[in-house]
């Protein structure tokens, strides 16, 4: 018997994009599985051979969905819940984690909620001819110097390190064309670092991945663009002590159980030399493709990207 595996795909990421779904494609045993392809277009359009179908006719004999794509539609819950309202199982978190964490005010909301450590944060409208009075809220609610950035992940808009209050007015007025809502939070200067968790791996319940860390400058790390697809600028373990490199993995592993999270998510952090550990956001269908942190961290213990699709596909069908 085949499963039908249907690999669900978005117009946006880019070169990110098309590496996660050619990588997917390649990973998913087709001894034993037929797959087609659907993509989700940023209106929310259902594609499939170029043509428009719609949920039912896409997913009409489909046993399992495979999302392998970015962006709005498709990681913030809105794919999840049509999905699970044609009771089709599928890879990542469930519709309301993926929602919430889709958004870094709900995120964060979140995490403070579970007396998570993140950094002093605010969520702003960006209603109406606001902008130079909203500049100068932000430069004296929130400790200087800061960081800027969309509130739901959208492709173009870049996250902004701010020190002035000119500064801010210039990233709100960038931001503005992308978006009606942004996130201002803290900048925490320490060691950029982040950790993935997999449901059901080797015998574990849940299975961690070893700590990356994220060594990039600050003019890479705020830069619009997303790094390309290179582990150049990835550290495993990350300069740390020993002991600093268990909490962080002992601290992803709390928040994906007390989220209860999906099949695997990887959470991002920072470290602060004297104030410890802030959790900075949670993905909850991270990429995998080669060069990113997830994939990286996988490799550092074997773990091959056919085997993770084959855990969480097994994982719904068997």
């Amino acid at each position: 018997m085949k499963y039908a595996i249907t690999v669900i795909t978005s117009e946006t990421g880019g070169d990110h994009r098309e590496a996660l779904y050619q990588e997917t494609l390649d990973a998913i045993d087709t001894e034993h599985c037929d797959v087609e392809t659907v993509c989700v277009t940023q209106d929310g359009v259902w594609k499939r051979n170029d043509k428009t179908v719609n949920p039912e006719q896409a997913l009409l004999w489909a046993d399992y969905v495979w999302i392998a794509g970015f962006g709005p539609g498709v990681e913030d819950g809105v794919l999840q819940r049509i999905l699970d309202e044609h009771r089709v199982p599928y890879n990542g978190s469930d519709a309301m984690m993926s929602r919430i964490c889709a958004r870094k005010s709900a995120t964060k909301d979140l995490l403070e909620h579970k007396q998570i450590k993140t950094p002093v944060w605010e969520r702003y409208e960006l209603s109406g001819d606001i902008v130079e009075s909203l500049a100068g809220e932000i430069f004296t609610a929130i400790p200087q110097p800061c960081v800027v950035k969309s509130d739901t992940w959208q492709e173009g808009a870049g996250v902004h390190l701010c020190q002035t209050k000119a500064q801010i007015r210039d990233a709100l007025v960038d931001l503005a064309t992308y978006t009606g809502s942004v996130v201002a939070e803290e900048y925490i200067k320490g060691v950029s670092v982040t950790v993935g968790v997999i449901r059901d791996m080797r015998d574990q319940v849940l299975y961690v991945l070893p700590p990356v860390e994220i060594a990039l400058g600050e003019q890479e790390l705020f830069a619009t663009d997303m790094v390309s697809q290179s582990d150049d600028y990835l550290r495993c373990p990350p300069h740390l002590d020993v002991a600093t490199n268990t909490t962080i993995a002992e601290l992803g592993k709390t928040i994906h159980q007390e989220l209860e999270l999906g099949d695997y998510s990887r959470i991002d952090m920072v470290v602060h030399p004297s104030r410890g550990i802030f959790v900075l956001d949670i993905n909850t269908i991270p990429g995998y493709a080669k060069g990113s942190a997830m994939r990286y961290a996988m490799e550092e213990v074997g773990i091959s990207l056919d085997e993770l699709v084959d855990v969480c596909i097994k994982r719904k069908l068997s």
